[in-house]
């Protein structure tokens, strides 16, 4: 929020797209939000040339957003019905075992098995030859694409596969022209904007459940599932009148809400874990993705070489100042919408380094893992700095009496130097730290830890690194801790009994 009274949004501002219509707008803090929403503006009275939604700071430090139903003069003739809503976050509780997610094609050899280990199944993945199509909702031959993914299923992961929320397209001519002759007036027919209506929902349920019966997927990843979608059908839910008798054109956000619920549902009357995976690009719509189990941002950035600016120059960007002014900026981003759990999703974050096959490879994921550890978040790429996950597994990261307390909201450990930052997992009688080098200038100095706060005994407490193999920490050795330039260290302490 901006430091200085006054209005500092309205719809008007916003990047618009068929609408200058804001269907949802969220405040939140580090753990809660509040949304409201609506599909249209059906009932309004509007002079379209003035903003309508209207976001201010008062003098008194509240934050007021006001929505005009009418901003010019009108004659009230009749009752008019207005439709809107509020929902408020987590939408729903994190399962237990949240922290312990992660995506490879095979299993990782961690401590304990995860139920979350996943692996996205594209297009051209194996199961090609079975899929017939990038936006098939089953599988062509669902028993041949079961075979293909089977080795990775053996190992122990689960196979989610590749969907698009708003793209309705069978790859089978006969199926196609079906679809075009029955639900073309309500959702637009096959192509790439299809309405979430009763029939595209019903045509989604169909296929998946035949996809989870025959094809043994665990998952879907629905690939934009966003506010873009909108349509001036009447049929779609999302079209009206305007009181000047011209078409209105709105959005569908209930219909994907009640979309990726009966695509839930479906997991569970079958036996399965549901597990329903969305990427946000910046749009986490609270009461839309309720029924989502994963989020993941990440492609707002791409790093295309090792001499560009690294995950932590774009990502980290205006991170400790945690506030950028208008438009979105990566420390911000990342503490707004990154930490997708206070929505009450599992968030894990995409990885765009896209040089893997250069030697400075490993040292910018651990930048990446260094900046998203702070902030709780999972992320996609850990095969690679592999010991990172391996040391959140040790420690017991899924657990139930885990608790984390990041580098804003706690005392109990800092560092020497403002821009080398810590967070840290808490359980019974450990804890595991990460410090973080927010800066390139590599940082060579104290780490001080209370640990009466932290409830441990000094005494009785081993200090260690469980990324390195060189024997636990002295506690002077905290003095004159080392980290490199946008890199990070654990530091693990174990109370004796």
């Amino acid at each position: 929020m901006p430091e200085t009274p006054g209005v500092f949004h309205d719809n008007l501002k916003q990047k618009g797209t068929r609408t200058s219509f804001l269907p949802f707008i969220v405040f939140s803090d580090h753990d809660v939000a509040l949304e409201w929403f609506a599909d249209k503006r059906a009932g309004w009275n509007l002079d379209y040339a003035k903003p309508s939604q209207i976001m201010s700071k008062e003098q008194n430090g509240d934050v007021r957003l006001n929505v005009r139903f009418a901003n010019s003069p009108f004659v009230l003739e009749r009752p008019l019905d207005i439709e809107f809503g509020y929902e408020a976050t987590p939408v729903k509780p994190l399962p237990g075992d949240w922290r312990t997610a992660y995506v490879h094609h095979h299993a990782l050899p961690l401590k304990s098995k995860s139920d979350l280990a996943l692996w996205w199944s594209w297009p051209d993945d194996e199961g090609k030859n079975a899929r017939q199509g990038s936006f098939n909702l089953c599988a062509r031959d669902p028993e041949a694409y079961a075979k293909a993914f089977e080795p990775k299923r053996q190992s122990g992961v689960k196979i989610v596969s590749f969907t698009n929320q708003h793209v309705l397209d069978s790859h089978n001519k006969e199926e196609n022209d079906l679809i075009n002759r029955t639900m073309a007036d309500e959702c637009g027919g096959v192509g790439w904007v299809a309405m979430p209506t009763r029939g595209v929902r019903d045509y989604w349920a169909w296929n998946v459940d035949r996809w989870i019966k025959r094809g043994g997927i665990e998952g879907l990843y629905m690939d934009e599932a966003n506010d873009a979608t909108c349509s001036g059908h009447f049929l779609s839910g999302s079209g009206y009148i305007k009181p000047d008798g011209t078409r209105g054109v709105g959005h569908n956000t209930l219909g994907m809400r009640e979309q990726i619920k009966r695509v839930r549902q479906l997991f569970i009357d079958n036996g399965k874990r549901p597990v329903v995976w969305i990427p946000v690009y910046a749009h986490i719509i609270p009461h839309a993705h309720a029924f989502v189990d994963v989020a993941s941002e990440g492609e707002a950035y791409m790093f295309e070489k090792p001499s560009g600016p690294d995950w932590m120059d774009e990502w980290g960007k205006c991170l400790l100042e945690r506030k950028s002014g208008p438009g979105a900026v990566g420390g911000p981003w990342l503490l707004s919408i990154g930490r997708a759990q206070k929505f009450g999703f599992i968030p894990i974050f995409l990885n765009y380094i896209k040089f893997y096959d250069k030697p400075e490879f490993p040292q910018a994921v651990r930048a990446m893992h260094g900046l998203l550890g702070l902030l709780d978040i999972i992320p996609v790429c850990q095969d690679v700095n592999v010991s990172f996950i391996k040391a959140k597994a040790a420690f017991g990261i899924g657990e139930p009496d885990v608790e984390f307390r990041g580098f804003w909201e706690q005392k109990e450990v800092s560092a020497a130097r403002e821009n080398v930052k810590a967070s840290y997992y808490k359980r019974r009688k450990s804890a595991l730290v990460i410090v973080t080098n927010l800066s390139k200038e590599p940082f060579e100095g104290g780490v001080r830890i209370d640990f009466p706060a932290l409830g441990l005994d000094q005494a009785k407490t081993t200090i260690k690194d469980p990324e390195a193999a060189e024997p636990p920490l002295r506690p002077e050795d905290l003095g004159k801790l080392k980290i490199r330039g946008h890199d990070y260290r654990f530091i693990w302490l174990e109370e004796a009994p």
